[in-house]
């Protein structure tokens, strides 16, 4: 990033991250939100294709893995089919971070053969359809470990599809609100219960559900028999979290000046996502 001309960034990118961006680089802040209005991915297309034919080194910025439910492959597709080369740094999904700071694994011997990984929304933008709906599950095979990513809004639709599959009512599962950040907060609960417990806990997006009988090997689901039906977890809950956050402060150490580390030490104390409108302004002053 700190080669690039110009940078394109998605929500939820902590403030730490961002002031790695060259000074010298155009921002342009293209992040999306659920029942927000939101840039359309065909513009955003037209912004990566306009700025890799005017200078030399675009950067597209994602959180997470960009291939998954990121669109990195739609945006690489629509680029490549015009000529313009792109290299893809891959990343960690929410999945997979979640699980590990969680402590389950998502497949497991002899309980869990199968994954699968969904968009829980139906909603469409003014370009296309964005990801299955919740009733495309029923079409799908039964996968032993279902993650659902964007599916908050239509959690109770999605329980009831779930169970029409055939999913027992008793099956485990859990909801993980900003997952792996400072301001995590889970919720376990049955697949029958789970509406009700994530807004019991007033969980917000991002949140990413778990549903399948490997949640009930976290050490969570045993606090949850202890403590009754609701069991709300707050902040990370292995050491995972707090061995990234000092890696890449050892990383950033050196290179960010004192408003860099305050905004990394406000982003651990506050909400990335909430910080990010400070720097939403900034961007747009810039762009």
């Amino acid at each position: 990033m700190q080669q690039a001309d110009v940078v394109l960034l998605d929500r939820l990118i902590p403030p730490a991250i961002v002031e790695l961006i060259s000074p010298r680089a155009r921002r342009i802040y293209v992040g999306k939100q659920g029942g927000c209005p939101s840039i359309s991915q065909a513009a955003i297309n037209d912004h990566l294709l306009d700025a890799a034919r005017r200078v030399g080194c675009v950067v597209r910025l994602k959180g997470g893995d960009p291939l998954v439910f990121g669109r990195a492959g739609e945006e690489a597709a629509f680029l490549r089919a015009r000529d313009v080369a792109v290299r893809i740094v891959p990343g960690v999904t929410a999945a997979s971070g979640v699980a590990a700071d969680m402590g389950l694994s998502l497949t497991h011997r002899g309980v869990a053969g199968g994954l699968s990984f969904v968009a829980g929304h139906g909603r469409t933008d003014a370009d296309e359809a964005v990801g299955p709906s919740v009733d495309t599950l029923a079409s799908s095979s039964h996968p032993d470990t279902l993650v659902v990513y964007m599916g908050l809004g239509k959690l109770p639709a999605l329980r009831e599809r779930l169970l029409a599959q055939g999913r027992a009512p008793c099956t485990p599962a859990l909801a993980v609100e900003q997952g792996t950040t400072a301001r995590q907060r889970a919720v376990f609960s049955t697949l029958e219960q789970l509406p009700e417990a994530v807004a019991a806990a007033r969980l917000r997006s991002p949140t990413l559900l778990v549903v399948g009988a490997v949640v009930g090997s976290a050490p969570g689901w045993a606090r949850r028999s202890s403590q009754g039906d609701l069991c709300i977890l707050e902040g990370p809950q292995g050491r995972g979290s707090d061995e990234v956050e000092r890696a890449v402060e050892e990383l950033l150490q050196g290179r960010l000046d004192e408003g860099g580390r305050l905004a990394w030490s406000r982003a651990k104390e506050d909400a990335t996502d909430m910080l990010f409108v400070e720097h939403e302004r900034k961007l747009a002053s810039v762009a």
